[in-house]
C-alpha cells in the first residue's frame, strides 16, 4: 500500500467513529450549561451504545480501565447496602436510579473511549473551542447581563470546575498544539480564556487549581529552559497573576467575603449571621456527627435532610440550616449517608 493510501485524509478523520464519539463527549460536557436535559440524554444514549459495543466486541481494555471501575463499584455497592439496611426508602431509591446508576454506565462509556483511541488524531485540541466559548459566555454574563458571577445559565461552581477541567486538558495538549500553524498562539489564547472563565465563576474551589494551571503552562511552554529556571519563572508568574487578579472587583469581593466568613471561626468571635460558606461549615459538622453516630452504613442515601432536621432541633441556633439538602461536600455526604 502506498503512503498516500495508508492514511485517510484529515477531513475524513472527523467522520470516523472514534472522532464522532470524542466530539459527543465535548458536547455532553459543554451542554451542561445550555441544555441540561439534552446533555444528560446524550450521555445516556452514548453509554447504552457503549454497553452494546462492549457486549458485542468484547474489547481488550488496559488495567487503567479496571482501576477506574473498582471505586465506582465500591461507591454504588455501599449505597445499595446502606439502602437495604434502612429498608429502601423512596427518596433513597430515587437517588440510586437517578444518580448512582449513572456512575455505573460511565464504566462502559470510558471503555468505549479507550477502545476508539488513536494517537494520530488531535483529539485534545477539540477542547480548545469550549475554553473560548466559556470565557466569552462568562464575560457576557458578568459585564453585559450584570451578574455577580459567571454561571453559564446553570451553576457557578460547576461552570468554574468544568472550565478548570478543560484548561487542564489544554495544558497537557501542548505538544499537539505545536503541530498546528499558530498553535502556540492558540495555546496561550485558550489558557487565558480558561483562566478568565475560572476567575469570573467566583468558585473558590476552582481557584485552587489556578496555581497548578499557571505553573504547568509555563513549564510546558518553556521546555528548552532548565527545570529550575522554569519553576522559578512559573512561581513568579503565579504571584504576579494573583496580584493582578485582586484588581478585578468580582475576585476581590469573593476574597473579602471569604475572610469575613472564616474570621469568626479563627478568632472565636460570635457569628452575627450565617451566609453561604458558614452554612457549609455547619453542614459539614452535622454530616460528620451523623457519620460518627452511624459508622457502619450511615443514615442511608436520601435520609440526610430528615436527620438534619433532628440535628437542628437539638441545636436551635442553627434553625436556618435545615434548608440545606445535602452536606455540600461529597466526601462528608458519603460518610454521613453510607
Amino acid at each position: 500500500m502506498s503512503s498516500n493510501q495508508s492514511h485517510s485524509p484529515i477531513g475524513q478523520k472527523w467522520l470516523e467513529p472514534g472522532s464522532v464519539i470524542e466530539i459527543i463527549g465535548v458536547l455532553i460536557l459543554g451542554g451542561l450549561f445550555l441544555y441540561w436535559d439534552i446533555s444528560r440524554a446524550m450521555y445516556l444514549l452514548t453509554a447504552f451504545f457503549a454497553i452494546g459495543y462492549s457486549i458485542k466486541q468484547k474489547p481488550q481494555l488496559p488495567r487503567d480501565h479496571r482501576f477506574f471501575s473498582w471505586p465506582i463499584y465500591g461507591f454504588v455497592g455501599a449505597a445499595v447496602l446502606a439502602l437495604a439496611y434502612h429498608g429502601f426508602p423512596d427518596r433513597g431509591m430515587n437517588m440510586l436510579f437517578s444518580r448512582y446508576f449513572l456512575l455505573l454506565i460511565a464504566i462502559p462509556l470510558v471503555g468505549l473511549y479507550f477502545s476508539q483511541y488513536r494517537s494520530d488524531r488531535n483529539i485534545w485540541i477539540k477542547f480548545a473551542l469550549p475554553c473560548l466559548v466559556l470565557a466569552s459566555y462568562g464575560l457576557y454574563e458578568v459585564y453585559f447581563l450584570g451578574l455577580s458571577r459567571a454561571e453559564g445559565g446553570n451553576n457557578a461552581v460547576v461552570f468554574g470546575l468544568v472550565s478548570a477541567s478543560l484548561i487542564c486538558i489544554v495544558i497537557s495538549s501542548y505538544y499537539k498544539f505545536q503541530e498546528l500553524r499558530y498553535g502556540k498562539l492558540l495555546y496561550c489564547l485558550c489558557l487565558v480564556a480558561g483562566v478568565i472563565a475560572i476567575l469570573l465563576s467566583g468558585s473558590r474551589g476552582s481557584w485552587i487549581v489556578l496555581p497548578v494551571i499557571i505553573m504547568g503552562a509555563f513549564i510546558f511552554y518553556m521546555e528548552r529552559a532548565s527545570l529550575i529556571k522554569r519553576c522559578s519563572i512559573a512561581t513568579v508568574a503565579v504571584l504576579v497573576f494573583f496580584a493582578v487578579s485582586l484588581m478585578i472587583p468580582q475576585v476581590r469581593g469573593r476574597i473579602d467575603n471569604l475572610v469575613t466568613i472564616i474570621s469568626p471561626y479563627v478568632t472565636g468571635e460570635q457569628r452575627s449571621k450565617f451566609d453561604s460558606a458558614s452554612f457549609r461549615v455547619e453542614a459539614w459538622k452535622a454530616g460528620w456527627i451523623m457519620g460518627n453516630e452511624n459508622k457502619l452504613l450511615g443514615v442511608g442515601p436520601g435520609s440526610f435532610r430528615n436527620e438534619l432536621k433532628i440535628y437542628v432541633a437539638e441545636n436551635p441556633e442553627l434553625e436556618t440550616l435545615q434548608t440545606m439538602k445535602h452536606a455540600h461536600n461529597q466526601y462528608v455526604q458519603t460518610y454521613a449517608t453510607m
